[in-house]
């Protein structure tokens, strides 16, 4: 069974990220074969809402959403 996994970003964190054990995580997940594919996502100011009703395509920009954390990732793991 496939789980996808979000990433989410705190702007105001309690501590400061390490990125050594971000790497060192996803360097376990890759060498135990559990991760299959996993990629960061742009920053919501790039962010665009894209609907299909009636088969007809629409676009906006960015969603309009009042939260400070948002997804910046995901990862498939099986």
């Amino acid at each position: 069974m496939k789980h996808m996994m979000f990433v989410m970003t705190d702007p105001e964190p309690d501590t400061v990220p390490d990125e050594s054990d971000v790497e060192l995580r996803v360097g376990e997940l890759d060498a135990s074969g559990r991760r299959i594919i996993g990629e960061a996502l742009k920053p919501p100011a790039s962010a665009r809402i894209v609907r299909v009703r009636h088969g007809e395509r629409s676009a906006a920009d960015r969603p309009g959403s009042d939260s400070t954390a948002w997804i910046c990732g995901f990862d498939i793991l099986e």
